[in-house]
């Protein structure tokens, strides 16, 4: 790190060009996000985009540096927490490490603990086919409490939308809109 905005002096000489992301965004030579992570203290994504300043007619553009951008996810997902704040029930993200990106119990960020979902065998396939990067919807009932869950994958971030709460809800939602 060379520079940064707001600066701090602690991370000046940081050797953030041996994240994978930062040497695939130099290879490729073109915007790259890394693997959520915990960086300089909070649980972000960093956008790396490369900087071609060097360019030559007839002659591949020369990459001399990469701007960086650390995203916490806090702040990623924000809106969605708006969402979800006065639903019975939530909204949550996965990406292709099987780790919680986003989730109202913010203590499962970063995380890949389904059980904090439900333990129920029909989730278990429903995660799995999120990480395959496929869409669906099912019902399913716990403690004779009829449920939904509904997911979607994301696919330019590979990452998946998941959406789940109380049956009766939704279909009073529905009866109403109809």
């Amino acid at each position: 790190i060379l520079d940064m905005a707001p600066y701090n002096s602690a991370l000046i000489g940081y050797p953030i060009n041996e994240l994978n992301a930062y040497k695939e965004s130099v290879a490729l030579q073109k915007p790259i996000a890394s693997a959520a992570g915990n960086y300089f203290g909070k649980k972000s994504i960093i956008f790396f985009a490369p900087a071609i300043l060097a360019f030559v007619h007839d002659q591949p553009p020369i990459v001399q540096g990469v701007v960086a951008m650390v995203l916490p996810l806090d702040e990623l997902f924000k809106e969605i927490k708006l969402l979800s704040e006065n639903s019975s029930g939530a909204i949550y993200i996965i990406d292709q490490q099987e780790l919680f990106l986003y989730h109202d119990d913010t203590e499962l960020i970063l995380t890949r603990d389904l059980n904090a979902i439900s333990s129920h065998p029909i989730i278990q396939e429903i995660y799995a086919a999120m990480i395959d990067n496929k869409k669906g919807f099912s019902t399913y009932t716990i403690n004779n409490e009829k449920n939904f869950v509904a997911f979607s994958p994301i696919p330019k971030v590979n990452w998946s939308l998941g959406i789940y709460g109380s049956y009766d809800e939704i279909a009073s939602e529905i009866q109403r809109i109809a």
